[in-house]
């Protein structure tokens, strides 16, 4: 270990708390696994949700579409129990959409029935159930249940998390990036809503390294990294690091006015760290250079459009003179 430089061991740190549960970004450990309860019996409801609320977040669904909408929101419930008698849509149509869909295909369901046919039990598991709970429920065997298919999960997500994180900044990487943008713009299609997209890229960042050395240059981009995080306030805002000294934030239901907000906040936020930068040919500081594009899209769009625009405008402000943004309009064909 005494021959690995500073910025490794930071590295092999971060892996390790990335698997525990413990990294900048992951609060896995901080907070109560989230129980999404789905059941037309208002009173299967209270029962379940007095027997973990001492142990788990308790939310709840009276209906099929209901369900769904919670199970796709920004922070998505841990665990599913899902109810195989509902009204119009039953539990089984219910799970089998839940695991056609990307936002929540990785969702554990276990399913709550009053029937014990052993076609039924099969049939849930060809569609993807974690596990099945019979009428009347036994609470204890109910909280045994919740604690195994909670951990496996929280496993998971932890693996997941380290292979969707960049090492070096602990921000998203670019394969975290490309999943959420398109999961986000769906969800601006169906939503109607605005999407917006920063690329970021340090300015002079080739003559930083040069100057002051690689070591050098891995601690600034965890300085930048660091003060982008910081900058966006709301869980569903994604900072991710795409290429070498290039980042992007990608804003769900932001438009244009509040792109601006965010980009001009991060310009102010990074002049504050008065990162010294001699080689610079803007300042004597780092300084980013920032593109900014906003969209509506309609379901004939693809969030390419977004990506291109966004990059168009980093190229302007690079050419503008470094250390601003500009905005590039998404032109339809």
């Amino acid at each position: 270990m005494n021959n690995l430089c500073t910025t490794e061991v930071s590295h092999y740190r971060l892996m390790f708390n990335i698997l525990t549960g413990q990294s900048m970004g992951s609060e896995i450990s901080m907070k109560k696994p989230m129980v999404l309860v789905v059941d037309d019996d208002i009173t299967t409801v209270k029962f379940i949700a007095q027997a973990i609320k001492s142990e788990y977040e308790v939310i709840f669904a009276l209906s099929a579409i209901e369900c769904l909408q919670k199970a796709s929101q920004a922070v998505k419930p841990d665990l599913i129990l899902l109810d195989v008698k509902m009204p119009k849509v039953d539990g089984f149509e219910i799970c089998d959409t839940l695991k056609s869909t990307p936002e929540t295909q990785h969702i554990p369901v276990v399913f709550i029935t009053s029937a014990k046919l052993a076609s039924d039990q099969v049939k849930g598991f060809e569609l993807g159930a974690t596990d099945y709970l019979t009428k009347p429920i036994d609470t204890k065997i109910l909280k045994a249940r919740l604690r195994a298919h909670i951990r496996q999960s929280t496993d998971l997500k932890s693996l997941e998390a380290l292979v969707l994180t960049d090492v070096l900044t602990g921000v998203a990487n670019r394969r975290k990036f490309n999943e959420a943008i398109c999961s986000d713009w769906k969800l601006a299609v169906r939503d109607k809503s605005p999407i917006s997209l920063l690329m970021i890229d340090i300015d002079d960042f080739k003559r930083f390294n040069d100057h002051y050395g690689h070591p050098k240059g891995d601690k600034c981009l965890i300085a930048v990294a660091n003060t982008l995080q910081k900058t966006v306030e709301r869980p569903i805002d994604m900072v991710a690091r795409v290429g070498g000294e290039e980042f992007v934030i990608l804003l769900p239901n932001t438009d244009l006015e509040g792109a601006e907000f965010i980009a001009q906040k991060v310009l102010d936020e990074i002049r504050l760290l008065e990162y010294p930068h001699a080689e610079s040919s803007v300042r004597d500081i780092v300084t980013l250079s920032i593109g900014v594009s906003c969209a509506e899209p309609c379901i004939e769009d693809e969030p390419e459009l977004l990506i291109q625009a966004a990059d168009k405008g980093l190229y302007k402000a690079k050419h503008d003179g470094k250390d601003r943004y500009r905005i590039e309009h998404i032109v339809e064909e």
